[in-house]
C-alpha cells in the first residue's frame, strides 16, 4: 500500500474517497440515529442524577452542571427530531459533535468540582466510548479528543493536588491513545461496511447488462423525483427499431450487445440528475428534469440518436442502428407517473407506426 493510501486510510477512514458521496445518506442516517438515541439517554441519566442530588449531599454541589447538561441534551434531541423530515447531513454531524463536546465539558467539570482528591473516571472512560457514536473522518474526531484532553489536563493541573494530577495525566494519556486507535479502526470499519452495502445496493438497483436502473428502482426514484420537483421535465421512452430482426438474424449475443451499448451510450448522453431505466428487452425510459420546451427536447433526442448511430456504425458490422422515441412534457408536480408513462408510450406508438427512426412528442401528433 502506497503512502497516499495509508494517509487516506488513517485520516479519512478509507483508501479510496471517490465513493464517499454515494454512502453519505447511510452515514447521515447512522449519525442521526446516534444523535437521537444518545441525547435521549444522556438527558434521562442527567435528570435521574439531578433528582438524586436532592437526597445525596455529595452530588448537590454539581446540581447546576447536571441541569445544564440535561438542557443541552434535550435541545439537541429536539433539534434532531425537527430535522428528521428533511435530512441535513452537515447539520446532523454538527449537532453530534456539539453533543460530544458538551459531554466532555460536563464530565470534566464534574471531575473538577467533585472530590478533588480523587482521579477522574467518567471523563477518561468517555475518551474511548464517545467516538464510537459517530461516523465521520477519523481525524476530525481525533482532533476533538485531543482538544478535550488538553482542556482537561490544563484545568486538572490548576485545581487538583499534584499526586492526583499525575495520576490523571498518566491515565488520561493512556486512554487518549486507546481512544484515538479505537476511533480510527472503528471509522475504517464503518466506511468499509457502508461501501459493501453500497456495492450490494448498486448490484440490486442496476441492470447488469446496461448499467442503467432496473424497472423497479426507476419507478421508485421517479415517483420521489416527481413529488419533489417544481420545474417540470420530460419523460421519454426509447425503443430500438427492428430489434426482433436483429435478434433473429444475428443471434441473441449480438442482440445483447445492442441493448448493452444502447444503455451505456444513453448514460453518457444524460446528466447526473437524469434517471435512465431499462424496462426489459430493448426498451429504455428516461426522465430529464427541467427540460420543458420542444426545442430543447428535440435537440437532446437528436444528440442521443447521433451518439447511438455513431457508436454502432463505428463498432459493428451488423445491422444499422435506429431508434424511436416517445416523449411527454410536464410543467409541475401535479402529474402522476403512470399518466406520464402512458402518454410517452402513446407517442412512441405513433413514432413506430409513422416510419420509425424519429421522435414524437405527446400532444403534437395524434
Amino acid at each position: 500500500m502506497d503512502k497516499k493510501k495509508v494517509f487516506n486510510l488513517l485520516f479519512f477512514g478509507t483508501n479510496e474517497t471517490k465513493f464517499l458521496d454515494d454512502i453519505s445518506p447511510m452515514i447521515e442516517k447512522s449519525n442521526h440515529n446516534s444523535l437521537l438515541v444518545f441525547t435521549a439517554i444522556f438527558a434521562i441519566l442527567l435528570a435521574a442524577v439531578s433528582i438524586a442530588s436532592f437526597f445525596i449531599p455529595q452530588l448537590r454541589s454539581m446540581f447546576p452542571i447536571y441541569i445544564i447538561g440535561f438542557t443541552i441534551s434535550v435541545l439537541l434531541h429536539i433539534t434532531g427530531r425537527l430535522t428528521q423530515q428533511k435530512p441535513n447531513p452537515t447539520l446532523t454531524l454538527e449537532l453530534l459533535y456539539a453533543f460530544m463536546a458538551a459531554t466532555y465539558a460536563i464530565t470534566i467539570m464534574i471531575s473538577l468540582r467533585g472530590n478533588k482528591g480523587q482521579p477522574a473516571v467518567t471523563y477518561i472512560g468517555l475518551l474511548i466510548v464517545l467516538p464510537l457514536l459517530i461516523c465521520d473522518f477519523p481525524w476530525r474526531t481525533n482532533v476533538l479528543l485531543i482538544l478535550a484532553e488538553t482542556l482537561f489536563l490544563i484545568l486538572s493541573h490548576h485545581t487538583k493536588q499534584t499526586s492526583v494530577f499525575a495520576y490523571d495525566l498518566i491515565n488520561s494519556m493512556v486512554f487518549l491513545v486507546i481512544g484515538i486507535c479505537t476511533n480510527t479502526s472503528t471509522q475504517i470499519r464503518h466506511f468499509s461496511e457502508f461501501n459493501s452495502r453500497r456495492v450490494v445496493q448498486m448490484q440490486r438497483d442496476t441492470d447488469s447488462l446496461t448499467g442503467t436502473l432496473t424497472k423497479r428502482t426507476f419507478e421508485i426514484n421517479i415517483q420521489k423525483a416527481l413529488a419533489s420537483t417544481t420545474s417540470g421535465g420530460v419523460l421519454m421512452i426509447l425503443d430500438i427499431d427492428n430489434f426482433k430482426n436483429i435478434n433473429d438474424t444475428f443471434g441473441h449475443s449480438i442482440g445483447d450487445y445492442y441493448i448493452s451499448h444502447t444503455g451505456r451510450c444513453l448514460l453518457t448522453c444524460c446528466r447526473e440528475s437524469d434517471l435512465i431505466g431499462r424496462f426489459g428487452g430493448d426498451e429504455f425510459v428516461i426522465y430529464m428534469p427541467g427540460l420543458t420546451t420542444t426545442t430543447s427536447i428535440r435537440k437532446k433526442t437528436k444528440d442521443m440518436e447521433h451518439v447511438l448511430k455513431t457508436f454502432f456504425a463505428e463498432n459493428t458490422k451488423y445491422a444499422s442502428f435506429t431508434a424511436s422515441i416517445g416523449c411527454t412534457i410536464f410543467h409541475d408536480n401535479s402529474r402522476e407517473y403512470k399518466e406520464l408513462f402512458d402518454q410517452a408510450d402513446h407517442a412512441l406508438y405513433i413514432a413506430k407506426n409513422s416510419g420509425k427512426d424519429k421522435c414524437c412528442i405527446y400532444g403534437e401528433v395524434e
